[in-house]
């Protein structure tokens, strides 16, 4: 992703952003009835140019006053709720979630066009003709409002939901994968291994790497004349000094181009989905690890994050018609994503978390069974059926009842057949 969009993207999750632009586009859309002013009849203004505008603002403004709160607590909960019950970054997405934005910038910038309105009105800005046009602005705003509001009280039923939340976390990690698979080694050619000589660029400061501008990485290569190994990948946690870069071909550059070969990847305190894959699946075994706690005891949540990794981890190379083109970015050499560790860090760590449960047992190895028998990746099928057994010794390890042995065992030869 573009450096510059890929910064944007993400301020523009934050609800201040929303907010704010409704309001202002409220708080002008108010103001703006006088420049329309011209352009009304005047056999309309004088019959919708009266009085009752300023109750209707009125009685606007009070209660959205108090629908606002209610959105905003609503999401307060929510958030709360998923911390507690699944894991704090699944609350996240809850707050990103654009829906859930939508709704509390409507009912802010309402409220606000209901204020600037008032106040426009108090101090005669408006003529007869303006008020006419302000008529029929607040009349459209109580529809918008009436219908956002129908239909937050039918979101609010399901905004905590596990199963609503584990889908979007499911979305966005899908979103991701499809992203790494379009562009295999960043739109470039793959590195087997790194080269031992020439220019290596570090990184500034310890964080994870967010996001990579395999564009601007081109370009400066294109200057410099050189390839370029890319050694950090999305996701990866990095230390100030790590190498990052490596220019084989090259003994020294500028530090022009070393600038610009930094500022080509995103550094943050913490780790990000939009290019992370990895992440969104950690995310979901951690509400399942959650849900199979002893304080928790919740198994069919930890079964539905079983679902929701297997539909994310399906989509690997799912495609084998899909035709094969040169590289996007000749010069730029990086690894690619790990169908392995996808697996072992997912579906297998729930293994881990759930060998002693029978019905997590049994659904896991459903899970494994499916991927190895669907995979058009032999590599990936076969890291499937490896996790299957690890988490059949796993689940004969932790399993005291016998019975409850003999279930995972079936499970394990009826898939293996």
């Amino acid at each position: 992703m573009n450096g510059t969009w890929f910064w944007l993207a993400r301020f523009s999750q934050r609800l201040i952003v929303r907010a704010s632009l409704y309001a202002l586009f409220a708080a002008a859309a108010a103001l703006a009835a006088v420049w329309l002013a011209p352009f009304v009849p005047r056999s309309v203004a004088d019959r919708l140019g009266g009085e009752a505008i300023e109750g209707i603002l009125t009685a606007l403004a009070s209660s959205l006053l108090a629908v606002t709160t209610f959105a905003a607590s609503a999401v307060v909960v929510a958030y709360t709720a998923a911390s507690a019950q699944l894991t704090p970054r699944a609350a996240t997405f809850i707050t990103s979630d654009p829906k859930n934005q939508n709704a509390l910038a409507t009912f802010v910038g309402a409220f606000l066009f209901a204020i600037v309105a008032l106040v426009a009105l108090g101090a005669n800005y408006y003529g007869p003709a303006g008020r006419t046009i302000l008529f029929l602005a607040t009349l459209a705003m109580v529809g918008i409002v009436a219908v956002t509001l129908v239909g937050w009280i039918d979101r609010t039923a399901r905004i905590a939901n596990h199963t609503h939340v584990l889908s979007q976390i499911e979305s966005a990690a899908r979103e991701a994968l499809k992203a790494r698979m379009k562009r295999p080694f960043l739109g470039g050619q793959e590195l087997k291994s790194p080269s031992t000589s020439g220019t290596v660029l570090s990184a500034r400061r310890t964080g994870y790497i967010a996001n990579i501008d395999a564009a601007r990485i081109q370009k400066t290569a294109e200057e410099i004349g050189c390839v370029i190994e890319v050694l950090s990948l999305p996701g990866d946690f990095v230390c100030a000094g790590d190498a990052l870069l490596q220019l084989p071909e090259c003994a020294t550059i500028s530090e022009e181009c070393r600038s610009a070969l930094l500022d080509a990847i995103a550094q943050t305190d913490t780790r990000t989905v939009e290019q992370d894959p990895l992440y969104c699946l950690q995310i979901l075994v951690e509400a399942a690890a959650r849900a199979l706690s002893p304080g928790v005891n919740d198994p069919g949540t930890a079964v539905l994050a079983i679902d929701n990794c297997y539909r994310v981890l399906s989509d690997w190379r799912c495609d084998a018609s899909a035709p094969g083109s040169g590289p996007e970015y000749p010069r730029i050499k990086a690894r690619e994503l790990d169908g392995w560790v996808l697996v072992a860090s997912s579906l297998g760590e729930i293994a881990r978390f759930g060998a002693a449960d029978v019905m997590v047992a049994t659904r896991l190895q459903d899970a494994f069974s499916a991927l190895a028998a669907k995979s058009i990746d032999r590599s990936f099928a076969q890291c499937a059926t490896t996790q299957a057994q690890l988490a059949l010794k796993r689940s004969e390890a932790a399993m005291t009842f016998a019975a409850d042995r003999d279930a995972v065992r079936a499970a394990f030869r009826r898939r293996a057949k």
